[in-house]
C-alpha cells in the first residue's frame, strides 16, 4: 500500500510496502509532478511588476523643512554656572 503527499500528491512508500522499488512511479512522476507544480507557480508570476515612482524633490523639501525645524529649536543645557551666551527660547537648568 502507498501514500500520497497531501499538496502535490506525491508518491510515498509506506514502510509496509514490500517488493521492488519502481524507480518510475516513486522518483520520476513525482519530479513531473513538482516541476508541473512550479511552472504554474512561475506562470503566474512572471508578469508582476512592482514600482514605485520617487519624487527626490518633494523628499528634499521635507529634508529642508525637517533641518530647519531642528536648527530652530531650543537648546537644553544644565549647569552649576549662570548660563553665557544661547538665545530666547533656550532652556536652562541650573544646579547647585
Amino acid at each position: 500500500m502507498s501514500l500520497l503527499t497531501n499538496i502535490l500528491n506525491l508518491f510515498k512508500y509506506e514502510e509496509t510496502d514490500e517488493g521492488n522499488f519502481n524507480i518510475n512511479t516513486a522518483l520520476n512522476e513525482n519530479w513531473d509532478k513538482i516541476d508541473s507544480s512550479i511552472e504554474g507557480i512561475k506562470s503566474k508570476t512572471d508578469n508582476i511588476s512592482v514600482t514605485q515612482e520617487v519624487d527626490l524633490d518633494d523628499m528634499e523639501s521635507d529634508i529642508d523643512a525637517n533641518a530647519t525645524a531642528i536648527s530652530n529649536s531650543p537648546n537644553l543645557t544644565s549647569g552649576t554656572a549662570e548660563p553665557i551666551g544661547g538665545s530666547d527660547g533656550d532652556i536652562y537648568f541650573q544646579y547647585e
